[in-house]
């Protein structure tokens, strides 16, 4: 986790976060993503992780947050879910007096490799072989699903490396992609126009190696294939095509794919 040195911003205290609408103040409570690393801008998301028992995630103008069973992260963290090291790597405990969520954080290990995920990347990418018209019909859901795939991809990679990092621009920058960093990078700002998603899809083959085509000829046969292989992956297929724009793992099927 991030030293206070090394933030160009104060953290948000519990209370801060309180009148942005957190609903629980004693929960344990870790802020991460841009305002974690000190890197947010003017209207990035403040993004939040809790536990609870019941989990049931929400949204308060620029305050996202995901909450968790315990359980649930503590299974993710010993598969070595990319989620949970993005966690690990910029996330700073704000609450958490019985020591619950550092010690899930402690025990994430390390996957043999990141190469059966990356491989469900691909493989979900057909999801984007569609036409014009398609995407016309639920533009926010291609582009949510294009977006966290890449991102997915790039993470990866740098966690193979044994350099994680979760900051999109300079993670697509240590990959040798930096026009798709600077592309998902001002994905809030841009307008999800047609021609955008074809840049992002070119983008991905050509410096992600994710091919965007469905070998499996129909989406119905892609999404029987990603359930027999990666449950999530045919989960965030379906949920894309369910207008859901939310990628909540605690809601998601089990899967030995370190997601």
């Amino acid at each position: 986790m991030l030293s206070a040195s090394a933030r160009a911003q104060p953290l948000p205290s519990v209370a801060d976060l309180t009148t942005l609408g957190l609903r629980d103040s004693n929960a344990p409570t870790l802020l991460f993503g841009s305002h974690a690393r000190g890197d947010g801008r003017p209207g990035s998301d403040i993004d939040v992780l809790q536990l609870a028992r019941s989990p049931a995630s929400y949204a308060d103008g620029s305050l996202s947050v995901t909450v968790y069973r315990a359980d649930d992260l503590r299974s993710m963290a010993a598969r070595g879910s990319l989620f949970v090291l993005h966690l690990r790597t910029d996330g700073h405990l704000l609450t958490d007096m019985d020591h619950t969520l550092e010690t899930i954080l402690n025990a994430w290990q390390p996957p043999a490799s990141y190469d059966r995920l990356r491989e469900a990347v691909r493989e979900a990418s057909g999801a984007l072989d569609i036409s014009e018209a398609d995407f016309r019909r639920n533009a926010t859901g291609y582009f949510n699903l294009a977006t966290f795939l890449s991102r997915t991809e790039i993470y990866a990679r740098c966690a193979s490396q044994g350099r994680p990092e979760f900051s999109v621009s300079l993670a697509a920058a240590r990959c040798g992609a930096s026009n798709m960093g600077r592309l998902l990078d001002d994905r809030r700002d841009a307008p999800r126009s047609w021609s955008r998603f074809v840049e992002l899809r070119r983008l991905m083959a050509d410096d992600l190696n994710i091919p965007c085509a469905n070998a499996r000829g129909s989406l119905e046969a892609l999404v029987v294939h990603l359930d027999a292989t990666t449950p999530i992956g045919a989960a965030l297929v379906l949920r894309t095509f369910a207008g859901d724009p939310d990628i909540n793992y605690h809601l998601m099927p089990s899967d030995t794919v370190p997601w």
